[in-house]
């Protein structure tokens, strides 16, 4: 039976080595793509998942009817999921006709619920009552109305990508077990710019051999005094000498340093 991607690993007397030695060979090529550029090339790949998601929710999600549902339940997407959709969109189909129709639709049931809750709260003749224990009961009534606008669900784009990211990790921490025979995995990993703080705690949790440990850990203690070294020289001698050399752009040593340790802070998607 498969198991499915995210599942918890079932511990096997055959030891940590053998229970990673099968990495997923579908994010093979797509995790050595990651790691020849810079930054987490575990925050990129799910970066990338997270446009590809967007892509098929503008082509077939956001007209069915459960998505809708969904959708209602959220008030629409997370501010950084719909703010990718409206960047995207209008590369992929020309325009951004359908994430318009879809707010414009979310607006309708917004101002439906207002108009409801409007009358209700008309309709509450405690609320201008001078009786402490009237007003206390008005309180909890205005209360429950107004839980009306809340969201009862997650962004779907959101719970996606939290179902992702254990199979991104785990085939990370597959591809650097010696049994995968992908040596070519290690050395670019050796070569990158690490991951960040939480995809290294995350892949410390999944308890890779010993082997896969101390090759994470060696490399991130690496890449972290590294940025420690350019971040103390970068506030020494001012800002301004670290974003531009030589008429070269160059990401700041603290954004550099942020992303280290707080992950894809900016979420700025590549459309192309």
């Amino acid at each position: 039976m498969t198991r499915p991607p995210g599942a918890p690993v079932r511990e096997e007397a055959t030891g940590p080595s053998e229970r990673f030695s099968r990495p997923d060979m579908l994010l093979v090529s797509d995790l050595k793509q990651a790691l020849r550029l810079a930054g987490c090339p575990l925050c990129r790949l799910l970066r990338n998942a997270d446009l590809h998601y967007l892509r098929v929710f503008l082509r077939e999600g956001k007209d069915d009817g459960r998505m809708l549902l969904r959708l209602l339940g959220s008030w629409g997407l997370c501010a950084p999921h719909a703010g990718a959709l409206v960047r995207i969109e209008p590369v992929d189909r020309g325009d951004g006709l359908g994430t318009g129709t879809l707010y414009d639709w979310l607006l309708d049931q917004a101002r439906g619920r207002l108009v409801d809750l409007r009358r209700d709260l008309g309709a509450d003749g405690l609320a201008g009552s001078p009786l402490r224990a009237n007003r206390r009961n008005s309180g909890k009534r205005l209360h429950k109305l107004i839980s009306r606008l809340a969201r009862k669900t997650v962004c779907p784009a959101c719970e996606s990508h939290r179902q992702y990211v254990p199979y991104v990790t785990e085939a990370f921490v597959r591809a650097l077990e010696p049994a995968a025979g992908l040596p070519e995995i290690r050395e670019m990993y050796l070569a990158s710019h690490g991951l960040c703080l939480v995809h290294w705690r995350g892949v410390l949790e999944l308890r890779p051999s010993s082997g896969v440990r101390e090759l994470v850990t060696a490399r991130q203690h690496e890449v972290v005094a590294s940025l420690k070294a350019a971040l103390d020289a970068a506030l020494e001698r001012g800002a301004e000498d670290e974003v531009c050399q030589g008429g070269r752009e160059q990401t700041p040593a603290y954004a550099r340093a942020l992303a280290a340790v707080a992950g894809d802070t900016a979420w700025q998607p590549d459309e192309r």
